[in-house]
C-alpha cells in the first residue's frame, strides 16, 4: 500500500477540508437493535469533533435497525450498514445507492462477518469487496479506503482477514490508497454484547483503529 508520512506534522490537510464519509458494513456499522449498540459511528464521531476535523457522515441509512432505538439529537446516523447483510448483498445495494450520495472522501469498510459460515470466502468477500472498491472509485478515483480486519479471531475470520490483506496490497495506489484497520488487535470478550456485535468498550476500540488510519491516510501524500 501507498502511504507516505513524511513530515506528517504540516501535511495534514484534511483539517482544511470539510470530509465526506460514508461508512459501509453490516449489523457492526448500523447498530440500533439493543440497548447501547450505538456502533463505532458515534464513537467515531465524538473524536473526529475533538480533533477538529468537519467530517459529514453520508449514506441512505439513518436508523437503526430497530426504528425506535434513540441516537443522540446531535449524532450524524447517515450510513451504508445493514443489519444481517453479506458482503454480497451489501455490494449489490451500492449499485443502487452510491449514485444518490455525494461522492465520499473516504470509505470505511467492515464487512465478512455474516459470511463467516460460507465454504468459499474468495467468492463470498474478496470478489464482492473488488467490486466495492470499484464502485467507490468509479464514484471518486480519489477516495481513500480503509477496510476492517475483523474484530473475531476464529479461523474463518483469521482466513478472510488473509485475502483481504492481499486484496488491499494490490489494489490500492497512490491516487486511492487502501489501509486495513486491525480491529483484532487487543480484543476481549467484554469488547462485544453477544460474541459479535461491539458493547460499548468494543465501540470505542473500534472508534480509535478507524481514527488512527483516518489520520494516517490524511498525512499521506
Amino acid at each position: 500500500m501507498y502511504v507516505c508520512t513524511a513530515n506528517a506534522a504540516t501535511q495534514n490537510n484534511c483539517k482544511l477540508q470539510h470530509i465526506k464519509i460514508v461508512a459501509i458494513g453490516d449489523s457492526v456499522t448500523q447498530g440500533g437493535y439493543i440497548a447501547d449498540e450505538y456502533s463505532y459511528r458515534l464513537a467515531l464521531s465524538k473524536l473526529l469533533k475533538q480533533e477538529n476535523y468537519h467530517v459529514d457522515f453520508i449514506g441512505m441509512q439513518k436508523a437503526g435497525f430497530n426504528p425506535s432505538f434513540k441516537w443522540p439529537a446531535d449524532f450524524d446516523n447517515e450510513n451504508q450498514g445493514f443489519y444481517g447483510a453479506t458482503t454480497l448483498q451489501v455490494q449489490q445495494s451500492l449499485i443502487i445507492d452510491l449514485p444518490k450520495l455525494t461522492a465520499p472522501d473516504f470509505a470505511l469498510i467492515h464487512l465478512g462477518n455474516n459470511d463467516l459460515g460460507s465454504l468459499n470466502a474468495i467468492k463470498s468477500v474478496v470478489l464482492p469487496m473488488h467490486a466495492i472498491i470499484l464502485q467507490l472509485r468509479e464514484h471518486n478515483p480519489n477516495v481513500r479506503i480503509l477496510i476492517s480486519q475483523l474484530h473475531l479471531n476464529g479461523y474463518t475470520a483469521k482466513y478472510i482477514r488473509l485475502h483481504l490483506d492481499i486484496l488491499a496490497f494490490f489494489k490500492s495506489n497512490l491516487k486511492s490508497p487502501i489501509l486495513m484497520v486491525p480491529h483484532y488487535k487487543n480484543w476481549q470478550d467484554i469488547d462485544t454484547f453477544d460474541g459479535m456485535h461491539p458493547s460499548i468498550s468494543g465501540q470505542h476500540k473500534m472508534a480509535k483503529a478507524w481514527f488512527d488510519s483516518f489520520e494516517l491516510l490524511c498525512i499521506a501524500n
